[in-house]
C-alpha cells in the first residue's frame, strides 16, 4: 500500500523573468535600511518631469515670454514582471498604503565613477494592477508610483546625509 501512496511536494519556483532592461528597481522602508528588488523592470514612466513654462507678459513688451515653472504633480508607471511572492508582496505594501522609498538605479555601464551608478529615489505609495500573463507565466503588473516628495538623484544610493534632499 505505501508504494501506491503519492506525495506531494511543493518547491520553490527559481526560474525568473528574462528581461532586457538593466535597471533595477527595489524598495526600502527607510533612506539607508535593506533595499528589497521588487521585479524585473519592462519599462520605466517619467520618474522626474520637465518643468511647466509659465507665460507673462507687460503693457511694454510686444510679445509674451516665458519662465520656468513648476513640475507638475504626476503620477508614473512601471510595468513589471514578478514571480507570485513578489507580486503579493508589493500587493500588501500597495493596499496598506504604506510610504517607501522608491530606488531606480540605471546599469553600471553608466556610471561615470566605478560601482556608482546614478539612482534615482523617490519618497511614495504605490498601487499595483496585474495587467496580463506572458510567455512563462510570469505576471506582468503595472505600477503606479504617487510621488511624495521630489525625485532625488545621487552616485549610488543615498546616504543618511542625503535624507535633508527630500
Amino acid at each position: 500500500m505505501a508504494d501506491n501512496q503519492q506525495t506531494t511536494q511543493t518547491t520553490a519556483k527559481t526560474t525568473t523573468p528574462q528581461v532586457a532592461m538593466k535597471a533595477e528597481v527595489s524598495y526600502a522602508t527607510t533612506l539607508t535600511g535593506d533595499k528589497t528588488k521588487i521585479g524585473y523592470v519592462q519599462k520605466v514612466g517619467q520618474l522626474k518631469t520637465l518643468k511647466e513654462g509659465q507665460t507673462y507678459s507687460a503693457l511694454d513688451l510686444d510679445e509674451e515670454r516665458m519662465a520656468k515653472g513648476k513640475r507638475k504633480a504626476e503620477a508614473v508607471d512601471i510595468e513589471m514582471m514578478f514571480i507570485q511572492e513578489e507580486h503579493k508582496a508589493m500587493g500588501t505594501i500597495a493596499d496598506a498604503d504604506t510610504e517607501i522609498y522608491l530606488f531606480v538605479k540605471y546599469p553600471e555601464s553608466t556610471a561615470s565613477v566605478a560601482s556608482k551608478p546614478l539612482v534615482q529615489t523617490v519618497k511614495c505609495t504605490i498601487d499595483i494592477a496585474g495587467q496580463e500573463m506572458n510567455d512563462g507565466d510570469f505576471i506582468k503588473d503595472k505600477m503606479r508610483v504617487f510621488k511624495n516628495s521630489k525625485v532625488v538623484e545621487t552616485d549610488g544610493y543615498p546616504v543618511e546625509g542625503d535624507s535633508t534632499k527630500f
